[in-house]
Order: C-alpha cells, then structure tokens, then sequence
C-alpha cells in the first residue's frame, strides 16, 4: 500500500511521508485508527493542512451501524463529523469506483476488509443487504443527530465553557 501510494504521490508530483509502527498482532482497530490519525495530526500540523479522506456514505451507514450495535447513546450516531474533510460523504462506494473506472484510476482495496476479525467487517454484510430507503434512513439520522449534538454543544460551552472534542475522529 506504501509503495502504491508513494508512485501516485510521485506520478501527481505531491509530497510523501510515512510511518510504520508494530502495533502487535491483538491490536484493536480503535487503537490502529488512534496511531494513523495522531499520525496524519502531526503531518497537517507540518504541513499547515487539512485531513482528508474518502470515506462515503457506505461507510457513514456502517458507522452508525456499527454504533447502534454497541449501544450508542446519541452522540454514536453523529458518526464521522469532525474536524477531518471527507468530501466524498454523499457518495455510495459504487458512484465512486464507477467514476474511477470511466477514468481509468487506480486504487487499492485494504487487505483488512476481507477478515471477519473486524466488527466492521461482520456488519458490512449485513448493511449491504439493507434497502437504498433503509440506508438512506439512517444517513438522515445521522444528519439529525450532528445537528443536535452541534447544538448541545454550543449550549454546553455557553454554560459551562469549551470542553473536550468528543468527535475527534
């Protein structure tokens, strides 16, 4: 994945830096998430720039997913609303390999999304079954909630000053 990503950033003639790091073999993927973004934290820090990813919507209907199965209180479901630029939220997976291939761009697949040792992984399957209404449901939740939770928090701060960023990933 390194070396793919380091032949596009040389292709684009873009700057490339990476870090490995031996998390060990029961590593959470909370944790691996953890380490990547305190990672990228101090890149756009050097680099005086902005996260950005390319998570979709498949991934935000995941997320919620994923959160509901964990109990989430409401904040879970304000999912993937942080200071991090993902542009690509109102996109499916599909529109965007399908745009991908009209243009005949390359990508890689994470080698991890094809183990049943992740919670996300076990759910995928079970999200991709849902109906187009379904998801689209559960996108409108989400929206609902980052509305509120942007609320509370105004409102919190307000009354009892600025506290910790609860959606920092």
């Amino acid at each position: 994945d390194a070396l793919f990503v380091s032949g596009l950033a040389e292709q684009y003639g873009l700057p490339f830096e990476m870090r490995r790091e031996e998390l060990g073999s029961n590593a959470s993927e909370d944790l691996a998430r953890t380490r990547r973004y305190d990672f990228l934290r101090l890149l756009g820090e050097k680099h005086r720039a902005q996260i950005i990813t390319a998570h979709h919507a498949d991934d935000a209907v995941e997320t919620v997913a994923i959160n509901l199965k964990r109990g989430t209180g409401w904040r879970g479901l304000a999912a993937l609303d942080s200071d991090i630029v993902r542009p690509l939220l109102h996109l499916h997976k599909h529109e965007i390999k399908d745009y991908a291939k009209r243009r005949q761009l390359k990508w890689r697949e994470d080698s991890t999304n094809q183990s049943d040792t992740y919670l996300r992984n076990r759910l995928r399957k079970l999200v991709t079954s849902l109906s187009e209404d379904e998801k689209r449901q559960l996108l409108a939740l989400r929206h609902h909630q980052i509305g509120t939770r942007k609320v509370i928090d105004k409102e919190v701060a307000r009354l009892v000053g600025p506290g910790p960023n609860y959606s920092r990933y």
